[in-house]
């Protein structure tokens, strides 16, 4: 018997269900298994997040149909959403496309998504309501964590002199620290003192939030209405250490649980910049930027070994933008001499391989003398985590796994 069912009741549970694709206590919540009306698996949260790939793969176009093909584009929106769990703004520059074209796009593509589903289960779906609306704007909250997430995403390492950093920020800030904005006391304007030695080493990160967080820093220190800020830099221990004076010190010392403050540390730490408030009353603010160093240590390169070639053009996906290199193979007999030649930090290792047993491999790479001291993280959709670990892998990826994930494993080594 055919159950009916609002279409857009259907479209916002599953629109919350993939937005959590990969969060376990939502999705034990979903009222999905309850709309459908199928009987819930004993694991509720792999039997939901199964399902719902399913029905995403079944939306795959055949290989025939044309690449900017409205059915290929909506299979492509609905993989890199939420199986890959890209945000709208990055998808939206993928796909060469405006954020809002993208959000009525997305709207189309959970509709189709919903008919799908409904077709499977014996639904009909009734659209007595209007359309179901795009997606409403993000409170300003999360805005601000899904731009940081964003820049975080596109993270491209560079090296840049602190002069060369500082510059233009001062050059943006110079009408603020007129007396007209911020008087200082007894001056027409607060003057700008300069301690950066020519001789120290370049900083890494990412130019544009280490600039925007300077500029947040500053600004917030100029509304003190100082008569003179100073600025001085010395390098020490991998690091270059800013320190930020006021004259006269502030009256009131920085919080930072102030909204520009907590913003300008976020931005900071994007590049692994530390942002310290020190004891001593003379000394507004410390920033510790990270100093160039070998490009090895700073570039790290993952070995990816997997026979699926969108799997490996997925994961230099992932890593492109991040502080990693990639390398990828499809050919599991060209992992030792890689291993031999390119001496990479990790191995990422499929153990589902054509003509080669994967854990026998592991065993290889682990007992090489060019992988003392690789890690190896397997990459499989089998649920052998125990097994990896007990064979000497260094961690354990069940795929499909998002860009987060790798990229969190990664850093922890």
């Amino acid at each position: 018997m055919m159950i009916r069912l609002a279409a857009n009741e259907l479209i916002t549970a599953l629109r919350r269900a993939l937005q959590h694709l990969y969060d376990p206590a939502e999705l034990r919540r979903s009222p999905l298994f309850e709309l459908l009306g199928i009987p819930a698996p004993a694991d509720r949260v792999a039997g939901l997040r199964s399902l719902l790939q399913a029905a995403i793969q079944s939306l795959k176009p055949p290989l025939k149909a044309a690449s900017d093909s409205a059915a290929q584009r909506t299979y492509d929106i609905l993989i890199y959403r939420f199986i890959e769990q890209s945000s709208q703004k990055e998808v939206a520059s993928d796909l060469a496309l405006s954020l809002r074209q993208l959000q009525r796009l997305e709207t189309a593509a959970l509709q189709a998504l919903a008919e799908t589903l409904a077709c499977r289960y014996n639904l009909e779906l009734t659209w007595d309501e209007p359309a179901l609306a795009p997606e409403p704007p993000a409170p300003a909250q999360d805005q601000v964590a899904q731009e940081l997430a964003w820049l975080k995403k596109s993270y491209q390492v560079e090296e840049i002199h602190l002069r060369d950093l500082i510059t233009p920020v001062l050059a943006t800030l110079a009408p603020l620290l007129q007396a007209a904005v911020y008087p200082a006391a007894g001056s027409e304007s607060i003057r700008l003192d300069l301690d950066l030695p020519d001789f120290l080493p370049p900083v890494r990160g990412q130019a544009t939030s280490l600039q925007q967080a300077l500029l947040n820093l500053l600004s917030l220190v100029a509304q003190g209405r100082p008569r003179a800020l100073s600025l001085s830099a010395k390098a020490a221990a991998g690091r270059v250490r800013l320190e930020i004076w006021s004259d006269p010190p502030p009256t009131s010392v920085l919080h930072p649980d102030d909204e520009t403050f907590s913003l300008a540390r976020q931005l900071l730490n994007l590049s692994g910049a530390e942002l310290n408030i020190p004891s001593s009353p003379e000394t507004v603010v410390q920033v510790d930027f990270l100093a160039r160093g070998d490009l090895h240590q700073a570039h790290p390169l993952i070995l990816v070994v997997d026979d699926n070639q969108d799997t490996l053009l997925l994961l230099e996906r992932h890593l492109t933008g991040s502080d990693y290199r990639y390398h990828g193979t499809p050919d599991p007999r060209q992992i030792i001499p890689l291993l031999e030649q390119l001496r990479p930090t990790v191995i990422v290792l499929d153990v589902m391989l054509p003509g080669c047993d994967g854990w026998s491999l592991l065993s290889q790479i682990k007992q090489h003398p060019a992988g003392a001291e690789t890690r190896v993280i397997i990459s499989t959709i089998l649920p052998q985590e125990r097994l990896a670990l007990t064979l000497g892998a260094d961690a354990f990826l069940r795929k499909p796994f998002t860009r987060e994930d790798l990229l969190q494993t990664l850093d922890k080594f």
